[in-house]
């Protein structure tokens, strides 16, 4: 199960038996798969304990608009900044690259520039 669903949601376990195969695992995948499953257990859950409050607004909704009243829809949050994790990384290799080529153009402008000549002693 990779989602919560409702209860209304979830069909019975008796209407699927029939198309349920048992495959063939080793002892070793048996005892992994159970530890796991062990694991993310809950000892009980009650799924009508949980109310749909997604139907339940949406069809208040939609009795308010077949009443004639008028609805009025809130204002959208802000959208996220999407990063192109592809971009955001090309432009950093772009910025170490010219920030190492910086380096190197000026360490190799200095080494290029002479240190003025020693005065030479006469003997």
């Amino acid at each position: 199960m990779t989602m919560l669903h409702y209860h209304d949601q979830v069909k019975a376990l008796e209407g699927f038996k029939d198309e349920v195969e048992t495959p063939e695992i080793s002892d070793a995948e048996f005892d992994l798969t159970n530890t796991l499953v062990t694991a993310s257990m809950i000892e009980s859950l009650d799924f009508a304990a949980h109310k749909d409050n997604y139907t339940e607004n949406l069809t208040k909704l939609i009795q308010l608009k077949i009443e004639g009243k008028e609805i009025v829809q809130a204002p959208n949050p802000e959208e996220p900044k999407i990063i192109n994790l592809m971009e955001a990384l090309k432009k950093s290799v772009e910025q170490a690259t010219s920030s190492e080529t910086g380096k190197r153009m000026s360490t190799s402008a200095k080494t290029k520039r002479k240190a003025p000549a020693a005065k030479k002693k006469s003997v």
